[in-house]
């Protein structure tokens, strides 16, 4: 004789068990969205890159070439603000290609880079992609 009781309950746990694993799956947060775009260079001494607009996440500076590759620069995030802009980070590396500068942009808003270097008349000639949340 078959016991209709814990046939019930099985398709009961089942469609339990259907329901959290689709509400998990619809739940799930879409991947950020990554944007890049690149920035040519040329300064002696210092250069503003242009701004972008970002979500919160990963901002990256990464050397694609550059005319002195053996030299020193240094790599600042800002955030541009009403009044004051907010340095968020500084990165010292060499001016060579695949350096890379990475930083986390603690808020949706604008960004840009300040590019430094020893005031040494020697000009920095290349080219970066700039990598972020979209």
């Amino acid at each position: 004789m078959l016991h209709p009781q814990p046939a019930r309950r099985r398709v009961a746990r089942f469609g339990a068990a259907a329901l959290c694993a689709a509400s998990l799956t619809f739940a799930q947060a879409a991947p950020a969205a990554a944007a890049s775009h690149t920035a040519p260079f040329s300064f002696k001494y210092r250069l503003e890159t242009n701004t972008w607009d970002q979500n919160r996440g990963r901002t990256t500076f990464a050397i694609r070439d550059c005319d002195e590759p053996n030299e020193t620069m240094t790599v600042n995030l800002v955030r541009s603000r009403v009044g004051s802009d907010t340095r968020l980070g500084t990165v010292t590396m060499k001016c060579a290609k695949g350096g890379r500068a990475n930083f986390d942009a603690p808020d949706a808003g604008t960004y840009y880079f300040i590019l430094s270097k020893l005031d040494d008349d020697k000009f920095f000639i290349g080219s970066a992609t700039i990598s972020y949340t979209a």
